[in-house]
């Protein structure tokens, strides 16, 4: 049953964010070119004095724009699928479907997680086609991997692997936190969505105090799994302490995903 609901869901929003991703990548493909010169000839046409210079100009802004759409649209939709699906009209037919409410949560988390993945897959490809369509030396590309990229990633591979662990968790984390929000603030008789940004500041700041108490030397001004050392050089973490992270995030998920799934079969109110 989980997997038609993941069905259900990707079929709901891969419309919208398919177009976005595409639009993305034909920006970054024409732009790409108008860098290489290859559209001069076309700009040309129409006006010789400086539009070439504007029309780059114009499309980095509307690359730039779509960029932050994806971002955007990305995040949004997937909060507000689950406010519409989960805890509004829509809520009185998912909720009589024969299916457990942890499988509810189960494919909201994993559809707002693959989309978010994708959508930091298509930045990055747009990237890459902007640089390939721009006319960049393949060689110059071909001797990063080769020299940098790929020598960097065998000599930490395992940071790197956990790195990666660590941020697919953290996202769900994320995740998990505006839907156990919104599933507290939905118990509400009145005024839902106070109710809801209120949990998530609430819930926040529990989040800081035990990182204050608990865990201070681990996040000591900076959470994230990198620092920078004198010399300006990006390490990782020991791998103590981006397992200790990991244990962290995996917990606070596992809290989240129960209180929402509680919340939503026990104490929701569509009224």
């Amino acid at each position: 049953m989980l997997g038609k609901l993941l069905k259900y869901e990707f079929k709901s929003t891969s419309r919208l964010l398919g177009f976005v991703y595409a639009a993305l990548l034909v920006i970054a493909v024409v732009l790409g070119l108008l860098l290489r010169g290859d559209l001069n000839g076309i700009v040309s046409y129409y006006n010789t004095q400086g539009m070439q210079e504007t029309a780059i100009i114009i499309f980095i802004l509307i690359y730039m724009l779509i960029i932050t759409a994806v971002i955007v649209i990305t995040t949004f939709t997937n909060i507000e699928r689950f406010y519409r699906n989960m805890l509004k009209g829509e809520g009185y037919l998912m909720h009589t479907l024969p299916v457990p409410t942890w499988m509810h949560v189960a494919a909201k988390t994993i559809s707002a997680l693959v989309y978010t993945v994708l959508s930091v897959c298509a930045l990055i490809v747009s990237v890459f086609l902007l640089l390939i369509a721009s006319n960049v030396p393949w060689i110059y590309i071909h001797e990063w991997l080769t020299d940098e990229f790929i020598p960097s990633l065998r000599e930490n591979g395992i940071s790197v692997a956990l790195t990666a662990i660590i941020l697919l968790v953290s996202l769900i984390r994320v995740i998990l936190l505006f839907y156990v929000s919104m599933s507290i603030g939905a118990a509400a008789k009145k005024n839902k969505l106070a109710f809801s940004v209120l949990a998530f500041i609430a819930i926040c700041i529990v989040m800081a105090v035990i990182s204050a108490v608990f865990l201070s030397d681990l996040i000591a001004g900076n959470t994230s799994v990198f620092f920078v050392s004198d010399s300006g050089a990006s390490l990782f973490y020991s791998t103590a302490e981006m397992v200790r992270q990991l244990i962290v995030d995996l917990i606070y998920s596992a809290i989240f995903f129960a209180g929402c799934t509680f919340f939503l079969g026990k104490k929701l109110n569509l009224e």
